[in-house]
């Protein structure tokens, strides 16, 4: 069995953003990108233990935990926690996947472009986080 990477992102999640650029032509990443990125790689480089970057085809799973609005009544609250409502609102879970897997090149893996098999989630929680597990994936070869 290939070795497993599981961490948790606290707080709310961020998507990645666009690159900005200045008037005077020059591009920068917007500060909360860089920010939340930078928790990220903390985080991942913490649940590597030590461990070499994974080389080979790469299984990962990310699941986003979002707040129920607290405009909603106490039951629709249970239902959400409850996965009878799911959230369709923001953030974007492609661009919150893509600010995980970029915050985790040369970290965990080496590049993105070895996740094989990438499945995102969203679901609501009071407890807002994003929860990620990567693993190295053991393929048999073609003889």
């Amino acid at each position: 069995m290939k070795p497993l990477v599981t961490f948790t992102v606290p707080g709310k999640a961020v998507s990645k953003k666009r690159h900005r650029m200045t008037l005077r032509g020059h591009t920068y990443t917007p500060a909360d990108t860089v920010s939340y990125e930078g928790m990220v790689k903390v985080l991942a480089y913490n649940a590597m233990e030590r461990r070499e970057v994974l080389t080979g085809p790469i299984d990962m799973r990310v699941t986003v935990y979002i707040a129920p609005p607290k405009s909603w009544s106490k039951r629709r609250h249970n239902l959400a926690l409850d996965d009878c409502i799911l959230p369709t609102k923001k953030p974007d879970l492609s661009n919150v996947a893509k600010s995980i897997e970029d915050a985790m090149n040369g970290v965990v893996y080496r590049d993105d472009s070895q996740i094989t098999q990438l499945i995102v989630t969203k679901r609501y929680s009071d407890e807002e986080r994003v929860e990620v597990w990567v693993q190295e994936v053991d393929r048999m070869s073609a003889p």
